[in-house]
């Protein structure tokens, strides 16, 4: 697992990329991404709410951090399923 860490107040771009067994982009029917931030309060991002396609397969959201801590976050597709966590960190500028 990757350790990211931010600065309150700096965007991340969380990103994902989709492939199947042999390596090639898979576009799923529908994606989303969650994340729960240090007070555990969820933001949700799919298809017209901050989710933006780069390319076949490839997803990314713009996440601006608002408070220091742990923040978690998951992707989750349909068609086919599947899912994948990950977690960053953001610590108050000196």
């Amino acid at each position: 697992m990757t350790q990211n860490c931010y600065t309150v107040g700096q965007t991340v771009c969380l990103s994902v990329s989709f492939v199947d067994q042999t390596g090639a982009s898979v576009t799923p029917a529908a994606v989303t991404l969650s994340v729960r931030d240090p007070s555990q309060a969820l933001t949700a991002f799919g298809s017209g709410s901050g989710l933006v396609q780069d390319a076949p397969g490839a997803f990314h959201v713009d996440f601006t951090t608002a408070l220091a801590g742990a923040h978690l976050y998951r992707w989750q597709t349909t068609g086919p399923a599947c899912a994948a966590e990950n977690q960053f960190f953001t610590e108050t500028a000196f």
